[in-house]
């Protein structure tokens, strides 16, 4: 068989010279289509339900990613020159295409108490930007006691702006936050500037793989080149194993360009890896031909006698690596698949090359010049190891199980957790932009949880989205979590002074009147209002940390889920008294948590709301004069279901409590 297949390459070797000269020209014109792609989850598998919910928020809540630029000030950020810089780039970053939204402290939507109520408009009006250092120390004080400013849209210290954009989510977004940053650059001008969120790490990404091809090809090259000189001692030696890798590289990624399939952060290593494995092919085919050359008259004979001897072993190696990269198939990543593809493909061209295309260039010699082949010291030590363990097999024997079993009794200690900011090295702009973030920012990775009702203005959802939030707060790893339901809270506080979720559909709906149209809206509430996003955000990169946080939100969550029925006590005859109870628990734990109050306290506070008298039986003494007022507007109030006629009692009560 292999002399038949021998007499064939052999016989038609201009036709197979032309075919491969074709192959070439067709994968160089593929390789320039070769696009860069360092999207992960592009990887994800398509069909999967977590990716197909995230895709739906992205395309109901416009756009599911953001990406960062924070400006850096040595002293404070509000100053007239620094507005001016967040400005331009604000209106900058709003004419790029795929972009969807952008906020920063010169664009945010602000709501403002007014004399004829309260008015929603941005933080600093269009073209006017303060002037005087008086201006911006009232503007600096207010931001700051702002949760949605401090710790979103600027730093604690105030020595860092953050422009937040969000991305459409049918964009390909390295290329809209390269766009990002070539803009930043062009117009930063002094100013020191950080980016970070995903979208923006991609495109840092896609330039670091472009990198990496530029340095790490080289080196390979480098390497193989010593490593082939070392062991042959002519020039043929290097070229021709060399040629073999150089083609394999070119079919296999050429191919990748062809078909559509772009260079990731898994596939960029597939040149490297081709040249040290498929050079193995071509080195094993030559050492048996110089060897050969010695014994054989002719030059085909010899190439003939190498084939039969080897060819067997190098198709046999070419295919157990072969069928370890195609298992790759397997995987659920998308990209992880690709490469396990093309990179196989890759072997098996290195493979039939080596034996296909060597053979034709050593065809073409007209004389068997005795090529003297190198030999390693280290082969001299390789024999003397076999001999060693084959004389002592029992104690060879003893030992590899010895250290089978101490590595598989580490097999359960393995833990699955991927931080890809640690791939990077510390002083690597991506992973310090993502040390500032989390420090100052509270972390740049979106955590959303999707709301769904038939009304989301109902006061009962408002109310259920209002209590999620107080919980997301509490997760240490989650920071700044936001919804429709701040800026309800919000108006209602600068209305009638009472910080909460009106209990009324009519009155939600007249605050929502405000809020209406407002472009930043669409990121809270869909167009049906039947949905509506809770932002927060992730303070670590940690998959381990992740899904922790994730599990426990899903838990929290699912105390959540369900049909709530809205009722008025007064309205209700049979088993009031019971309704009332637990209308009166319940907002006697939220008093105490809201007001910090001891927890021995929640069974009297709600005795007390429910029988409205004063008994002196059932309470000690509460020193907590500074939320006497909060309370008295509380009982008051619309919030408080327990309805108390008499302005005296809830005084009495007020007092009682404190």
């Amino acid at each position: 068989m292999i002399k038949f297949t021998t007499d064939f390459i052999l016989r038609f070797k201009w036709i197979i010279i032309v075919f491969l000269g074709v192959l070439s020209v067709v994968s160089v014109v593929g390789f320039f289509n070769l696009k860069i792609e360092g999207d992960i989850i592009n990887t994800l598998p398509k069909n999967d339900p977590f990716v197909s919910r995230f895709k739906d928020v992205g395309e109901e809540f416009k756009g599911n990613l953001v990406g960062m630029v924070i400006i850096k000030s040595n002293l404070d950020v509000f100053t007239r020159k620094t507005f001016e810089k967040l400005s331009e780039l604000t209106e900058a970053y709003k004419g790029i295409e795929g972009v969807t939204e952008v906020t920063s402290l010169v664009s945010a939507m602000d709501i403002k108490k007014t004399d004829e109520g309260i008015e929603v408009g941005e933080l600093v009006e269009p073209g006017h930007i303060p002037v005087t250092d008086r201006e911006f120390r009232s503007l600096k004080l207010y931001v700051l006691k702002e949760k949605s400013f401090n710790g979103k849209l600027v730093s604690a210290n105030a020595k860092y702006a953050n422009i937040i954009i969000r991305f459409a989510d049918n964009v390909d977004r390295g290329k809209v936050g390269r766009e990002v940053i070539d803009i930043t650059e062009k117009l930063k001008g002094n100013f020191k500037v950080f980016y970070g969120g995903f979208p923006m790490q991609i495109a840092i990404v896609n330039s670091m793989i472009i990198k990496d091809l530029y340095i790490l090809i080289p080196i390979a090259v480098l390497i193989l080149v010593i490593i082939l000189l070392l062991s042959f001692s002519s020039f043929e030696g290097i070229y021709l194993p060399l040629i073999v890798v150089f083609l394999s590289v070119l079919y296999s990624v050429g191919f990748m360009g062809i078909v559509g399939v772009a260079f990731s952060i898994f596939s960029d290593i597939v040149p490297v890896i081709l040249l040290a494995v498929g050079s193995a092919y071509g080195i094993h085919f030559l050492y048996k031909y110089y060897e050969d050359i010695k014994k054989e008259k002719y030059n085909v004979g010899a190439i003939r006698k190498s084939l039969k001897e080897v060819g067997i072993s190098i198709i046999l190696a070419a295919l157990t690596t072969f069928i370890g990269f195609i298992s790759l198939l397997f995987s659920q990543l998308d990209d992880i698949r690709k490469f396990g593809i093309f990179t196989g493909f890759g072997v098996v061209l290195a493979m039939l090359l080596s034996i296909v295309l060597i053979p034709i260039i050593l065809s073409f010699k007209k004389n068997t010049k005795r090529i003297k082949v190198k030999k390693f010291d280290i082969s001299n030590l390789m024999i003397l190891f076999a001999r060693v363990s084959l004389k002592r097999y029992r104690i060879t024997l003893i030992l590899a199980l010895l250290v089978f079993v101490l590595l598989a009794l580490g097999i359960p200690g393995l833990k699955r957790n991927v931080d890809l900011i640690n791939y990077f090295p510390k002083t690597n702009p991506v992973r310090v932009s993502e040390r500032l973030i989390r420090e100052e920012f509270g972390g740049g990775n979106p955590l959303e949880i999707v709301v769904a009702s038939e009304d989301i203005r109902n006061p009962v959802v408002l109310k259920v989205m209002e209590h999620i939030e107080e919980y997301l707060e509490k997760i240490q790893m989650l920071s700044r979590p936001y919804s429709l339901t701040d800026f309800i809270v919000k108006m209602n506080g600068l209305l009638i002074g009472h910080s909460s979720v009106p209990g009324s559909k009519v009155k939600i709906e007249n605050l929502y009147v405000l809020l209406e149209g407002e472009p930043s809206m669409a990121m809270f509430i869909n167009q049906e209002s039947k949905k509506a996003l809770i932002d927060a955000y992730m303070k670590t990169n940690s998959t381990d940390s992740m899904k922790m946080v994730a599990r426990y939100v899903d838990s929290l969550l699912g105390d959540y889920d369900g049909d709530y029925v809205y009722v008025n006590p007064d309205s209700v005859i049979s088993g009031k008294t019971v309704l009332l109870e637990n209308y009166a628990a319940r907002y006697a734990r939220l008093i105490i948590s809201v007001f910090n109050l001891k927890k021995s306290y929640s069974s009297k506070l709600a005795r007390l709301l429910l029988d409205a008298r004063l008994n002196n039986k059932y309470y000690t003494k509460i020193k907590k004069d500074k939320i006497l007022e909060g309370i008295k507007r509380y009982l008051a109030s619309d919030e408080c279901e327990i309805y108390i006629k008499s302005s005296a009692k809830r005084n009495r009560i007020a007092e009682k409590i404190v």
